[in-house]
């Protein structure tokens, strides 16, 4: 799926995880009740053919194009392409290594560094997995979003049109945070009938902390895909020291915040490394060429709304949409010009798909 994104092929992509996802969730559930080796080796084997059955566009679709993507001659030997490739390959690696340890790393910590028993911690644990039930599908579709900008912000790179890949790229995150900020607030109108219906409240610790897991999602979020631009100008560094440092600050926060706190002490302490994280970003990209504004500031603080009483934050978003559309404090001129046109050409696609 990833190479498909690669060479923008964004439907097939989807189409891959999609079918994927629904093979998996199929084919899982059936062996998984009816194998006698046992859940693990089942899903396991059900996966493997899921990804498999999800490759099979891609192949199709390479197969049928592979005269276009044939090289006659390449411009680079295989010493010089792997001193191309393998620094950033190195980077990329170690950058999986530490999100996925920031990842993990409240709920481990929650669980050791509690002064309650194993059996509440475990109870702790719980309730955050079902305050993040909601916010993970924001961290979704920032994935997704990262996977569709990187190559378009890649071609415009390489073609050195950087101040145009600047204002795509700048449209794209502000609209995100916005967004995301917006989703944030209308879930939080329909979070009691999914804790107290659904769940039959017995979950209520993860509606209360689903505002503070909300506003951290997002910022990891906005940080995953504003990293994009690093890897572009090829400075994977950055991203690996980065996300490094927002691990590190999660691990000194949580383990100061969870003993007397608990559960709201690793929310708390996660929500200041994600705040860190997208921070120190922001630097990152400034520092490699991406003109920063007074908008990146406002779309960054915005989630912040998330945490205000439902009516009130409702009031704010209704603001800071006014103000950009009004003004040129969260978009600037070059922006909104971008903006007008990706609208009429996705309104010339809707309407030559309903005719």
């Amino acid at each position: 799926a990833t190479l498909m994104e690669s060479l923008r092929q964004i439907r097939l992509a989807t189409l891959m995880r999609l079918a994927t996802a629904v093979i998996f969730a199929i084919l899982g559930t059936a062996m998984i009740a009816t194998s006698p080796h046992g859940a693990s080796s089942a899903a396991t084997l059900a996966f493997g053919v899921a990804c498999l059955a999800g490759m099979a566009p891609a192949v199709v679709f390479l197969w049928t194009h592979r005269i276009r993507f044939a090289v006659a001659d390449s411009h680079l030997d295989h010493v010089s392409m792997w001193k191309r490739i393998a620094p950033f390959a190195i980077w990329l690696w170690a950058t999986n290594l530490v999100t996925n340890m920031l990842e993990v790393s409240d709920r481990y910590m929650l669980i050791h560094w509690s002064t309650v028993s194993a059996d509440e911690a475990q109870a702790f644990v719980g309730q955050y997995h079902s305050g993040r039930m909601l916010p993970l599908l924001l961290i979704g579709v920032g994935v997704v979003m990262e996977g569709i900008l990187l190559p378009y912000m890649t071609a415009l790179w390489e073609q050195n049109r950087k101040s145009q890949a600047v204002d795509q790229f700048s449209l794209a995150i502000k609209s995100m945070a916005i967004g995301f900020t917006v989703a944030g607030i209308a879930s939080l109108l329909f979070a009691p009938l999914l804790f107290d219906g659904i769940l039959a409240g017995r979950y209520n610790g993860g509606l209360f902390v689903l505002p503070m897991t909300l506003v951290y999602c997002i910022w990891f979020a906005l940080s995953s895909t504003g990293q994009t631009w690093m890897w572009v100008a090829e400075k994977g560094k950055y991203v690996f020291v980065v996300t490094g440092t927002a691990l590190l600050a999660n691990l000194v926060l949580n383990a100061v915040l969870i003993p007397p706190y608990g559960l709201s002490g690793a929310v708390i302490a996660t929500s200041a490394a994600a705040l860190l994280c997208l921070l120190t970003t922001m630097i990152a990209n400034a520092m490699n060429g991406l003109r920063m504004n007074s908008g990146w500031l406002i779309t960054s603080l915005f989630p912040l709304s998330i945490l205000l009483p439902v009516p009130t934050a409702i009031i704010v978003a209704m603001a800071v949409l006014l103000i950009a559309v009004s003004t040129n404090w969260v978009f600037n001129s070059q922006e909104k010009t971008l903006a007008y046109v990706e609208i009429g050409k996705l309104k010339n696609r809707l309407s030559n798909w309903g005719r």
